[in-house]
């Protein structure tokens, strides 16, 4: 796992009024490998718990499960991420 040390400001990153950002790995999917979230995004990371323990899955099926329902409206809870230049993957210490 990789944790961000360095500050982010709020700009850099257009949550827009979501609790949580995913990043897309490119093909449409989920890549719950980075992610960004706000102080009270905790329920879409405890719904994502639970999906993947009862599917017996990871977690980026587990947030597909929850997304493709729309579980207790969690699509407007977070925001897809595009990477791109503001995030690219070597800048990551």
């Amino acid at each position: 796992d990789v944790f961000q040390l360095r500050p982010m400001d709020s700009s850099q990153i257009d949550l827009e009024d979501t609790t949580a950002g995913f990043m897309d790995d490119g093909t449409g999917k989920f890549d719950t490998g980075s992610f960004f979230f706000r102080k009270y995004s905790n329920k879409i990371f405890e719904w994502m718990r639970n999906r993947a323990q009862r599917l017996r899955s990871d977690e980026a099926r587990a947030l597909e499960s929850l997304a493709s329902e729309n579980y207790r409206n969690i699509n407007s809870l977070y925001k897809n991420l595009i990477l791109n230049n503001m995030f690219e993957r070597q800048d990551i210490k």
